[in-house]
Formats: C-alpha cells, sequence, structure tokens
C-alpha cells in the first residue's frame, strides 16, 4: 500500500502527516482557549487533548486497515502511529513558540509556569513535544491491541 503510507515522515499523502496535522491543530486550538478564556489552571481537563490525538490515531488506523490487502497491522500501524504523534506534536510546539512570538498571553503554559521569555516558551514546547509523542505511542499500542488478528489455539 505505498499509495496509502510511505516511509517518509512528512509527506501530505501519508495518513499519518495529514491526520497528524489535523491532531496538532486541534490539540493547539483546544489549549489555546483555555488561555484565551483565563482557566489555564486546570490541568486535568488539558489532558482532554490526548482524545483528540487518540481520535486521531484510531481514524488513521482505521483508515489503513480498510485500504489494505495483507494480513497484520501492527508493525505498519505503530510505524504509522508514531509518525502521526510525531507530526501532531511537532505542529503543537510551533504553533506554542508561534503564539509566544506573537501574543504571549496565548502561549500554553505547563505545569503552573507561563512562559515570560522566550526560553521558558522553547521549553514548555519541549515539554508538550515529548509529552505528546509519547502518549501517542502509548495510545497506538493500546488501540492496535484491539486491532490485530486474533490468533487461536
Amino acid at each position: 500500500m505505498s499509495h496509502i503510507e510511505k516511509s517518509d515522515i512528512v509527506n501530505p499523502k501519508n495518513l499519518s502527516t495529514r491526520y497528524g496535522i489535523i491532531a496538532g491543530i486541534l490539540m493547539a486550538l483546544f489549549l489555546m482557549s483555555f488561555q484565551v478564556s483565563g482557566n489555564d489552571y486546570s490541568p486535568y481537563l488539558k489532558l482532554f487533548k490526548y482524545g483528540i490525538l487518540g481520535t486521531a490515531i484510531v481514524f488513521a488506523l482505521i483508515s489503513y486497515k480498510n485500504s489494505k490487502t495483507s494480513k497484520g497491522i501492527f508493525i505498519k500501524g505503530m510505524t504509522i502511529g508514531n509518525k502521526l504523534s510525531l507530526v501532531a506534536a511537532g505542529i503543537l510546539a510551533i504553533i506554542n513558540i508561534i503564539l509566544f512570538l506573537t501574543t504571549n498571553d496565548w502561549a500554553f503554559s505547563k505545569y503552573g509556569v507561563e512562559p515570560e521569555s522566550f526560553f521558558q516558551s522553547f521549553v514548555i514546547s519541549g515539554i508538550l513535544f515529548f509529552e505528546t509523542f509519547v502518549f501517542g505511542m502509548i495510545i497506538t499500542l493500546s488501540v492496535l491491541q484491539f486491532m490485530k488478528e486474533r490468533v487461536r489455539l
């Protein structure tokens, strides 16, 4: 299925890139809504951004599973989920830095740290990047456990 998912990490024809861009933008809008509304100190509500990432991963994996001809989704599914998470994490980090450079009131805070300097914004973006990537890998692994073919003994 080379027309579905190529080996490039960022390729507009890849499922992982398309769904990763959508997830990254929606997650950024979700976090930005907290900053704009002034309700920035609810870390538990901010965890719902991973629901957006999980939904994108599920849709991408279902789309891949429905379009492929050979059996077995696990290895390729892990690749798709990991690349999708990388793209979404990169978009989220880049949007945070852009928000800080344009209107720093809308830049995302993390662990009660408001970005007051470019370095703080860069650190928060790095934390968001790694956190999103790791959550994406965990979500992918969990989803693939339900999607893989069952072996009967």
